[in-house]
């Protein structure tokens, strides 16, 4: 009996960590101020509309004939305490593409020292007319998590210039947590792309399969969704590219290799 005693505070501690979420005004249904959602400080294009997921309010994003790339981000250079090791960041979203526009989802863990220590992020390029759970896994290279920044927006496939007028996208319920709220379908990471060595220091190459003797778009974003490398019609002899990263800082990147067939994704680290 003792025993048992003994486990109850451990499993309530973690039922609370799966239950507590940390993310500002998930729901976007306090008070917004000057186009803002209280808890997001650093917001373009954002728009309070309803219903979203289940009812209430989402946090819309959208591009109009006048108006650069709309972005949504708890970030405030520090982004917003935590004191868990989260493992997922899940929400609810819209998006519709037009012209092969693309919607990055990301999230970056710093320690006390404001040094990222994880990183999750998600390229979703295909329209979808009603919310749909998306879970995207959290990767730690570190320890003693402290602050999260979350980060949305929308860029051109080619990563170049604004949107297109039309595109726009809408998110609601976003947490942290150490469990998924969906299975993945989306540009998830296929066994089709292998990149070697990962962590890399200096180089990458790139093995695609099916992609022997033809082109494609190579392009390396950072965790902000900016693209920090593009090379256009690859070819790719033998199914391989080598691509230099001896330039770039140390973190996590999402790589993407792209044609008209196809859009394979993976994430990257560099050490």
């Amino acid at each position: 009996m003792k025993k048992l005693y003994a486990l109850i505070p451990a499993i309530i501690t973690v039922l609370l960590i799966g239950a507590q979420n940390p993310v500002p005004n998930p729901s976007f249904e306090t008070t917004w101020t000057g186009g803002k959602p209280n808890g997001w400080t650093d917001c373009q294009d954002i728009n309070q509309v309803a219903p979203g997921q289940g009812g209430g309010s989402a946090a819309q994003g959208y591009k109009t004939a006048t108006t650069y790339p709309a972005f949504i981000t708890s970030s405030g250079g520090t982004g917003f305490s935590i004191s868990a090791t989260y493992t997922y960041l899940n929400l609810y979203y819209k998006f519709t593409s037009v012209s092969s526009d693309v919607m990055f989802v990301g999230v970056r863990i710093n320690n006390a020292a404001h040094s990222q220590i994880g990183s999750g992020n998600q390229m979703i390029s295909t329209s979808v007319n009603s919310y749909t759970a998306l879970s995207i896994p959290i990767y730690y290279s570190g320890s003693g998590p402290a602050e999260a920044i979350i980060s949305v927006l929308m860029n051109p496939s080619s990563g170049v210039g604004n949107p297109h007028v039309g595109s726009n996208f809408f998110i609601d319920k976003v947490s942290l947590n150490t469990s998924a709220l969906a299975v993945q379908d989306i540009e998830k990471e296929t066994s089709l792309l292998h990149v070697f060595p990962n962590p890399a220091t200096t180089y990458v190459q790139i093995f695609a399969e099916g992609l022997n003797g033809k082109t494609a778009d190579v392009q390396l974003m950072d965790m902000s969704g900016r693209v920090v490398k593009e090379i256009s019609n690859v070819t790719f002899s033998g199914s391989s590219f080598n691509l230099a990263v001896d330039y770039l800082p140390t973190g996590n990147y999402l790589l993407a290799i792209k044609n008209n067939e196809m859009i394979q994704t993976k994430r990257l680290v560099i050490e």
